[in-house]
């Protein structure tokens, strides 16, 4: 008579802590080969990979081949495991599509495994293999499935919605194409204080930045006065027949929650914000030692607390990436832009820095993705740079003009505004009514302006 509630570990492929088999001697006695071969192997008399039916491992059987689902040039193969694993830990499952004259393969360590670099509209026929340490088993029975290219409508909404936003966003859906996110505005890192231009509120100078010549003092960060804002963005972009210059203010979000804004801060495109840092260290009246900059570590700020104390980037979000990104690895998806196309790091799919004069004028680039591995059009925040091309200079896609306008005096104050893109499908401008109220926020204040 088995126990299996008294010895579960006896009916695995896990290995049996030594001690605990050992002490378990007497109480296993009667249970047969199974409970002889583990005590045997834990106590230092043979192997645990030893095959309880013969005393050798043996390959894997054939897994169960399940249904294969086609993808932009790949097919995700889904399959069970086989009904023997050989005697020991299966270490990986293969699985191969043949067509068009070619085999391609991929591995994983459970089902579905995708199969990359196919070619769209060739048949393919797709079978499964086991691997354990004797070697590969049997394929299992093949499954057919035919590539296609995903049209602009479906490729980016499926991916969004299996991105994970911070704490500080939420993120809802509203039909296949239409996507609102809701911030607070808060960052996930910041630093104790920062220097902003001098106003009548700190009227200490301590610091100039090195390009526009702006006078800065210390101002400490207050998560009180930061403000949060609503974007509903077409998430099934296109590229329009001509690009349109970014505005001032919010031209995207990452997903921290934060904005990010174009390279320039204040006075239209003059000064671009990350060549313009500068930094000052002084001690506190407890004697604390604090280091203030323009912009921080992450390449964000806020805009002045005159101006609506709005959290942004001007850049790469380096704190952001070094969450996401391995260091020499590829670059992920980091934010979305108005128009609705993505936003990536500085490296591509081989985790090469990417040289801006491969992009274009928007800071764009069609090639492949850890998310699109088959290419699609993406924008890049290079890495290492601080002029004109550290953040998009334009939109490849469509943005009313209305929402631009609204996204322009958002930088001065976001509070309790919504931008909501009512753009039909065919690019007709939806939102006449939303001028009111860019007409009620108050004119003349840009991001980083003297004051």
């Amino acid at each position: 008579m088995s126990h299996p509630r008294r010895f579960p570990f006896l009916f695995s492929d896990r290995a049996i802590p030594s001690s605990r088999a050992c002490r378990l001697t007497r109480d296993a006695a009667g249970l047969g080969a199974v409970a002889s071969l583990a005590l045997l192997a834990a106590c230092g008399g043979g192997s645990t990979t030893t095959s309880l039916a013969s005393g050798t491992v043996t390959v894997p059987g054939a897994p169960t081949i399940g249904t294969a689902t086609a993808g932009d040039g790949s097919a995700a193969i889904a399959f069970s495991a086989p009904a023997s694993n050989g005697g020991a830990t299966i270490t990986a499952y293969t699985a191969s599509c043949t067509g068009g004259g070619s085999t391609k393969s991929a591995t994983g360590s459970g089902s579905p495994v995708t199969v990359t670099s196919l070619t769209n509209g060739t048949a393919y026929s797709c079978s499964v293999t086991a691997t354990n340490s004797a070697g590969t088993g049997p394929s299992s029975a093949t499954v057919a499935v035919t590539p296609a290219a995903a049209t602009t409508a479906s490729a980016y909404p499926a991916v969004y919605k299996r991105l994970s936003w911070e704490a500080a966003a939420s993120v809802s859906y509203s039909g296949d194409c239409s996507m609102t996110i809701a911030t607070t505005g808060v960052p996930a890192y910041h630093a104790a204080y920062y220097l902003a231009p001098v106003t009548t509120e700190y009227p200490t100078q301590v610091a100039t930045t090195p390009v526009s010549g702006m006078a800065m003092s210390v101002v400490p960060y207050t998560a009180s006065s930061i403000n949060g804002s609503t974007a509903t963005i077409n998430i099934c972009p296109q590229k329009a027949t001509s690009t349109t210059s970014t505005n001032m203010g919010v031209i995207g979000y990452m997903l921290t929650g934060e904005a990010l804004f174009n390279p320039y801060e204040g006075g239209g495109a003059q000064t671009p914000a990350l060549s313009d840092n500068v930094s000052y260290t002084f001690t506190d009246s407890s004697g604390a030692k604090f280091t203030a900059s323009f912009i921080d570590k992450c390449n964000s700020h806020p805009t002045p607390l005159s101006a609506g104390y709005d959290w942004h980037y001007h850049g790469v979000p380096t704190c952001l990436t070094a969450t996401v990104d391995l260091a020499d690895g590829p670059s992920h998806l980091i934010g979305i832009a108005l128009d609705g196309f993505p936003i990536y790091g500085g490296r591509d799919i081989s985790g090469n820095v990417i040289d801006v004069s491969t992009l274009d004028s928007c800071n764009g680039i069609t090639s492949p993705t850890p998310e699109f591995p088959s290419g699609i059009y993406h924008y890049v925040l290079p890495v290492n740079v601080t002029g004109k091309q550290s953040s998009l200079n334009c939109y490849s896609g469509t943005v009313s003009q209305v929402k631009m306008a609204l996204a322009k005096a958002l930088a001065c104050t976001r509070r309790y505004a919504r931008l909501t893109d009512r753009t039909g499908p065919d690019g007709a401008d939806r939102s006449r009514a939303m001028t009111r109220v860019v007409d009620r926020l108050p004119p003349g204040r840009r991001d980083g302006a003297r004051l």
